[in-house]
């Protein structure tokens, strides 16, 4: 879970509206209360990473499938 006051501090300098992140390897949607969007759509390429349990990769995302995301605007967001 997001913290929005500590996220919002963290997006200050940044000045678009949309923020596209990724590495994680987790698809998720974060809106703040400073009307910005975090974007992370997940895993291109291996939905998985590395555990330490007895299997050593494990699918987050339970689907082999890449996840991807399309922004476009009209011009207004």
């Amino acid at each position: 879970m997001h913290n929005d006051e500590d996220m919002v501090k963290r997006t200050a300098g940044i000045r678009e509206r949309i923020i596209l992140c990724g590495h994680s390897h987790v698809n998720r949607v974060v809106y703040l209360s400073n009307d910005k969007i975090i974007l992370n759509p997940g895993s291109v390429g291996l939905p998985a990473y590395l555990g330490n349990g007895e299997h050593r990769f494990a699918m987050e995302s339970m689907t082999p499938h890449a996840k991807y995301a399309i922004v476009q605007t009209d011009g207004v967001w």
